[in-house]
């Protein structure tokens, strides 16, 4: 398979983004937790934000980790608050599953803004999203509205005016409006998951929607980013000298690494609690996945 992937990669160019929320260095965040593993990752780059930077009506401060250089907006505070800071309608936890777990739209554009721009420079002509986990589809969503947003209309005007890029055919791929294509793949849904639903006015766990057959620990299924990535590039054909862009997204499961459940499932003193020694298990794969594949 390694043999392949070198082969097939001579043909794409490959971006990672690793989104989760919290500022890098909270105790308790993914990206805390997991900073060993990371600061080994030199092409790793984390960049941190907020959601109601990008019109979320929550302040929802998160942290992206990528090998794109990507331009996000600084976190909501009071040295550089957003345009709503008097408005916002509260704590997160308080709000719907979908609202509390989707990336907001105009910060997926400013990401899509990025990948694309750097990959037509290493002269991409086709652009693809595989969303690792694609929960609530926000990516989805998001590519489908991308060629209406400002974020397109400015990164195609750089691109079409840049004399960088090879290809004039790209020129017209990116005036049709629909240049990403998504893949989404939920690996954890065939594994341990759970439902919400609205008790008492607050948004609690309830049953386990996979089968129980399918339930397993998070480290017993290989993982199958790198066969998808290889399935992409294998079928696209595209003339000499063009190459197929991937940027591989992944929103790992927040539930154990956010402030509200540190107290129960990352306690400052006492053991892990299952749940999260099983995310902590699903990132180092994934971390250790993507610096394979993008090495």
């Amino acid at each position: 398979m390694q043999q392949d992937l070198d082969h097939l990669k001579k043909k794409a160019v490959l971006y990672a983004t690793l989104e989760n929320p919290g500022k890098y260095d909270r105790r308790g965040s993914l990206f805390s937790v997991h900073d060993p593993l990371i600061s080994t990752i030199p092409w790793l780059k984390a960049h941190d934000t907020s959601y109601c930077k990008y019109h979320s009506p929550f302040q929802k401060h998160t942290t992206v980790l990528s090998n794109l250089g990507l331009n996000l907006l600084p976190p909501c505070n009071a040295h550089a608050p957003c345009a709503h800071h008097l408005n916002h309608l509260g704590l997160i936890e308080k709000a719907s599953p979908r609202d509390k777990n989707s990336m907001p739209e105009m910060l997926i554009h400013r990401i899509l803004h990025s990948f694309i721009e750097t990959a037509a420079l290493s002269n991409a002509t086709a652009f693809y999203v595989l969303d690792f986990f694609s929960g609530w589809g926000s990516f989805k969503a998001a590519i489908k509205t991308f060629g209406q947003s400002n974020a397109y209309k400015e990164m195609s005007d750089n691109i079409i005016n840049s004399k960088r890029t090879r290809f004039t055919r790209l020129d017209f791929i990116l005036r049709s409006n629909s240049i990403v294509t998504c893949t989404e793949f939920d690996c954890t849904r065939y594994r341990i998951g759970t439902k919400q639903c609205l008790k008492r006015g607050r948004w609690e766990d309830s049953a386990v929607l996979t089968d129980p057959q399918h339930v397993t620990d998070y480290t017993t299924t290989p993982f199958q980013i790198e066969t998808i990535v290889c399935d992409l590039i294998r079928n696209e054909d595209l003339p000499q000298g063009e190459k197929i862009a991937i940027l591989i997204h992944a929103s790992p499961p927040c539930k154990t690494y956010s402030k509200s459940g540190l107290h129960y499932h990352r306690p400052a003193h006492g053991a892990l609690s299952p749940l999260a020694s099983q995310h902590d298990s699903l990132v180092t794969d994934v971390l250790n996945e993507l610096e394979r594949l993008l090495a």
